[in-house]
């Protein structure tokens, strides 16, 4: 079995609750034939006085639920075209 790996860099951009942009990243690992492992994620920095907010503020769900979105879409599409 041929087992491959894929990173991809992307800028993901925030507009509200302020505005930033962080790099992000989704890799792509085959496992066996048929099993594939996705992964997303982001680092960013945030300063002085957002980052005190940080604690009460989902950062995670925020992109977290269009990210799931697209992984949702790709999955779609990839057992589509088996």
């Amino acid at each position: 079995m041929l087992r491959w790996f894929i990173k991809v860099y992307f800028s993901l951009r925030f507009f509200e609750p302020f505005e930033a942009a962080d790099l992000a990243y989704i890799t792509t690992e085959s496992m066996n034939d048929s099993v594939t492992t996705v992964t997303w994620g982001f680092n960013g920095k945030m300063t002085y006085p957002m980052n005190l907010m940080l604690p009460f503020m989902k950062m995670d769900e925020m992109p977290g639920k269009d990210l799931q979105n697209g992984l949702d879409r790709l999955k779609m599409i990839l057992e589509e075209n088996e």
